[in-house]
């Protein structure tokens, strides 16, 4: 973060970079006095700044003119001192404390907010001035595996791009397809992990299929994922839209080994699709031997 500190009392500003220091470490901090000279050679770092603080300057026309900029440019300004409300009060961005004292409080118990925000606000303009598309059409496109090191790399960047400027982890593409799915599809199993652990809906079903992650994956042949997204408790027995449940498309594909996963950890073989049929039944229908000798032990007369 870069502040910029417009403050003629020496010890109050020093007060204000001991505290930022210490909330908002890493942050690069400015500061000039309300003199009109030397405010002067702030608007040479004006596009630097993301945090403005105007500790009790007055009524100046170049503190009032640099505040509209950081305002009109929505870069948060913190004002203390209430008789710059009278001259400040017309900027939106503005925020006003009583002295030094009451804004560093507010500081040092927003500041995880303020951090945020921060963060949010640069992660969209990254993404902006990237030509890069805020939505979760374009957010899926980046959960393609990419073999080159250095392109998987720079696309893990745009994704934690996405969701650092605000993207849902639940979000959902064009077709109703929730991003977790869409990694499902892909077969990106360190992507599924990722968006496991920051919170997606594991048991989401999508808008196409009606299929959850796990049948995704039972769809698409992939043990490691499947067997992933049992570890992380997925629902084993989801029904489709077709009316199908994990085993029996896992049946109807020849996946022994999921059919063996799902099965031990407490998949159905006896739910039934629309017409009637288990997994089980279309095991023995279709005379698949290995798989019916695994289905035998969780079948039911």
């Amino acid at each position: 973060m870069n502040w910029l500190i417009i403050s003629d009392d020496i010890n109050e500003s020093e007060n204000l970079k001991t505290l930022i220091n210490e909330k908002f470490k890493g942050s690069i901090i400015y500061s000039f006095t309300s003199d009109a000279l030397e405010l002067k050679s702030s608007f040479e770092i004006v596009e630097q700044i993301s945090q403005v603080v105007v500790l009790d300057s007055h009524d100046n026309p170049s503190v009032t003119f640099l505040a509209g900029i950081f305002c009109g440019r929505k870069i948060p300004v913190y004002a203390a001192g209430r008789r710059m409300e009278n001259y400040l009060s017309v900027f939106t961005n503005c925020n006003f404390y009583d002295d030094a004292k009451d804004l560093m409080a507010f500081l040092k118990k927003n500041a995880k907010n303020i951090i945020r925000e921060e963060t949010k606000t640069s992660a969209f303009a990254y993404l902006f001035e990237n030509g890069i598309p805020f939505d979760a059409d374009h957010f899926s496109e980046y959960l393609m595996i990419d073999k080159d090191p250095k392109k998987a790399e720079r696309k893990k960047e745009i994704l934690e791009c996405y969701l650092a400027a605000g993207l849902d982890i639940n979000a959902r593409d064009k077709d109703g397809t929730p991003v977790l799915n869409v990694a499902c599809r892909y077969e990106n199993l360190s992507a599924v992990k990722w968006l496991c652990s920051l919170g997606a809906d594991i048991n989401a079903v999508s808008e196409d299929r009606g299929y959850t992650a796990l049948m995704d994956a039972v769809w698409k042949g992939n043990k490691e994922i499947a067997e992933y997204l049992i570890s992380q408790k997925a629902d084993l027995n989801t029904i489709s839209k077709e009316g199908q449940s994990n085993l029996i498309l896992a049946v109807g594909a020849d996946r022994t080994e999921i059919v063996q996963i799902l099965a031990e950890n407490g998949a159905d073989p006896d739910i039934q699709d629309g017409m009637g049929m288990s997994a089980y039944a279309y095991a023995q229908l279709f005379k698949k031997k290995e798989i019916l000798a695994i289905l035998e032990k969780y079948h039911k007369e």
